[in-house]
């Protein structure tokens, strides 16, 4: 999701505000702002009292400014990058899925000709795009494209992730790891390199940095839905989804099972279908373990794997998964062999702080002290300490809070709640009133996050007494140096009032304005 921020006087504000009337699906009044709207399009627009005014969407051309040159040079500029060649893009593939692999592709369009042929195959973003037209095309973009694809096994997968904790993590080392075999292989990068944007471009960085990742391509532009506005990441959508087919399809084969794509209940019923033929433990070869799914089919007990100690030290291996084209015209089947069988990504000294805290976890019960609250309890559990009920409960109240009444269409469930410490506020019967989570920071030593900070029965201050509980813990049991977090506008005062501190301008996140905040210890109010 793109966004601009411009500073506009009092009266632009207002006669903005009045033009944007008939958009507006809903209208809102966030903390420092005077108001904010979404529109029925999905566009998010905040206007705040010192006179900036941030729009967030896919789109904003609809706001038609006609007597606005910086507008227009700015529409001009970015139709001019889009169109320029030549251009280097990159999308992942499977991420979403319950089996099958995690595929990344790089593709370079060398000039305005080549785009011009991607045009007439109707190359678009994959998902828009049917399982038997990519097949069709992607061959003949592999012929016409210098190009790079990873594609990571179940098995490898499941390994790093068990370290990782993180999918993003190791889809931005295949990123990065395709730009490189691309490098490597003779093609120079242009100077417009382009990922299809899976989380804000320092936080990619900051995943690589994580994982000691040395060789790192720098100088790229990160955008959301970038594959239906640039050709070269469109190309290297589809030429990722044909190779993901192709492994699902002799996934198929090998084990007679048809594997349904997604992670819905589909996929359920392939996994019940594969677990009447072959034993749990195979999982691993044709899944990614760490999804709900396991739950659903019954092999939630299988999903630890192998003692963390024999991965200390990982590679994905492309020996017979990766395809390296340079160039269709002097590269040779041998040579692709050849360059398939140095491919790989490192992945030395991968931080295990996560693993540790989640392991020196505790699990407490604590009474509040007023009287009107003895009924009422707080627990701290790790995530294989939950319950199903618990978790089934806990992940309700965040995507009905989160999704549904915000409106707001993203991943609730990240993963990171495996290395998580779960905080929830109970009443007598059991019911959940307010949760958060605490996690370590994978970077910063003694530095940790809070998140998901939800309450279900509102105006009872139950959300500021889990978050002082936790914020205490933080501090007293975990010798927590600083705790950071990222907050929505509208609820800067709630945090404000435990002493956190706004440390950033408004960004957009998932269409929703926030700031990031933190607290350091010994500095509370």
């Amino acid at each position: 999701m793109a966004t601009k921020v411009k500073v506009m006087s009092k009266e632009q504000i207002d006669d903005l505000y009045q033009r944007t009337q008939k958009f507006i699906q809903k209208e809102s009044q966030p903390a420092n702002t005077l108001w904010q709207i979404k529109t029925k399009s999905g566009i998010i627009i905040s206007a705040y009292k010192s006179g900036k005014v941030v729009f967030a969407g896919n789109d904003l051309d609809f706001l038609d400014e006609p007597d606005d040159e910086q507008f227009k040079v700015q529409k001009a500029e970015k139709m001019e990058k889009i169109s320029s060649y030549p251009q280097a893009g990159s999308d992942e593939v499977g991420t979403g899925d319950f089996f099958g692999p995690i595929v990344v592709c790089a593709a370079v369009v060398p000039d305005e000709k080549t785009a011009e042929e991607l045009r007439k195959l109707k190359v678009t973003d994959s998902k828009a795009m049917t399982d038997s037209r990519i097949k069709q095309i992607a061959p003949i973009l592999e012929e016409m494209l210098p190009h790079s694809v990873l594609v990571t096994t179940n098995r490898k997968y499941n390994q790093i992730h068990e370290q990782t904790k993180n999918i993003k993590v190791i889809v931005s080392m295949l990123h990065n790891q395709a730009y490189l075999n691309l490098i490597k292989n003779g093609v120079k990068l242009p100077e417009q390199v382009i990922i299809d944007q899976f989380c804000p471009p320092a936080t990619y960085f900051r995943y690589l940095s994580n994982v000691n990742v040395n060789d790192v391509v720098k100088n790229i532009h990160f955008e959301t839905k970038a594959e239906s506005k640039y050709p070269a990441v469109a190309a290297a959508s589809v030429i990722a989804r044909a190779r993901f087919l192709k492994v699902m399809d002799d996934m198929s084969d090998k084990y007679g099972v048809t594997f349904n794509k997604g992670g819905g209940r589909q996929a359920d019923q392939s996994g019940i279908e594969f677990l009447k033929k072959h034993s749990p433990e195979q999982l691993r070869d044709v899944a990614k373990i760490h999804f709900t799914n396991m739950n659903k089919i019954g092999a939630d007990d299988y999903k630890e794997g192998a003692p963390l100690s024999l991965f200390s030290t990982l590679k994905i291996e492309n020996d017979e998964n990766a395809q390296i084209s340079t160039s269709h015209q002097t590269k040779t089947q041998s040579d692709l062999t050849s360059n398939q069988k140095s491919n790989h990504i490192s992945l030395e000294n991968i931080d295990n702080k996560e693993k540790a805290h989640q392991a020196n976890a505790f699990n407490s019960s604590q009474k509040l002290d007023s009287d009107h609250d003895k009924s009422i309890g707080i627990s701290s559990k790790t995530f294989n300490e939950l319950s199903l009920k618990e978790l089934y409960e806990i992940l309700k109240a965040r995507v009905d809070i989160f999704v549904v009444e915000q409106q707001c269409a993203y991943p609730e469930i990240d993963g990171i709640d495996y290395s998580a410490i779960h905080y929830q506020m109970l009443d007598s019967n059991g019911n959940l009133l307010a949760y958060l989570r605490i996690y370590p920071d994978s970077d910063k030593e003694n530095t940790w996050h809070i998140g998901r900070v939800i309450t279900t029965v509102r105006k009872q201050g139950f959300g500021q007494k889990l978050l002082h509980q936790a914020v205490e813990d933080l501090f007293n049991q975990h010798h927590a140096d600083e705790i950071i977090l990222e907050a929505q506008t509208y609820a800067i005062p709630f945090y404000q009032k435990e002493g956190f501190k706004v440390t950033s301008e408004p960004f957009d996140d998932a269409g929703i304005m926030h700031v990031n905040m933190s607290l350091k210890k010994g500095l509370r109010d």
